[in-house]
């Protein structure tokens, strides 16, 4: 209940901040799609020529939320580059197994174990907050445009589990209307 309510808060206040930096050349613009490690992406942002910012929210096993700010950096205004703070990918939380610890396990206590550990290794993925470097690149238009877009972020940051700090990496693709 409450990662529903800070949902709510951030997508709200992101939503008034971005809509409060419309002006003549930006749009309010929504953005949806997938990519890696978050599966669904979802945006919305204040997108002009000269760049832009928004708010991103990522779903995987676990939810990253992202704040963003991205410069074209091309006469086609096509290229952007930016900084990002927040989710900036996933990452194992290594927990140790029980029954990694027993010395003597039985053969269906090891069986279990496998199944455990194999299950913990791919469902136990908890966000990397941080901070980060995005490249955006638009397909068909450019930046402020609707059309499809490619966003690459790198970053650092602690893993929400166990406290350990990685570097990271996530690529999404996506369509903004």
């Amino acid at each position: 209940m409450k990662k529903l309510v800070l949902a709510c808060a951030l997508i709200t206040s992101a939503y008034t901040s971005i809509a409060s930096a419309d002006t003549q050349q930006s749009t309010v613009g929504y953005s949806i799609g997938t990519g890696l490690p978050y599966f669904i992406n979802a945006e919305i942002g204040s997108y002009s020529p000269e760049g832009g910012m928004y708010f991103q929210v990522g779903q995987s096993l676990d939810v990253g939320f992202t704040f963003g700010w991205e410069r074209v950096v091309s006469d086609n205004n096509k290229h952007a580059l930016g900084l990002v703070v927040g989710a900036v990918g996933v990452k194992a939380s290594n927990r140790e197994i029980e029954c990694e610890k027993d010395k003597d396990p039985s053969i269906g206590g090891a069986i279990g174990c496998a199944f455990a550990s194999a299950f913990s290794e791919v469902f136990d993925r908890r966000s990397i907050y941080g901070l980060g470097v995005s490249y955006n690149y638009s397909f068909a238009r450019a930046y402020h445009e609707r059309g499809w877009k490619m966003r690459v972020m790198a970053g650092y940051g602690e893993q929400r589990a166990s406290k350990e700090n990685e570097a990271t990496a996530s690529i999404a693709f996506r369509y903004q209307f």
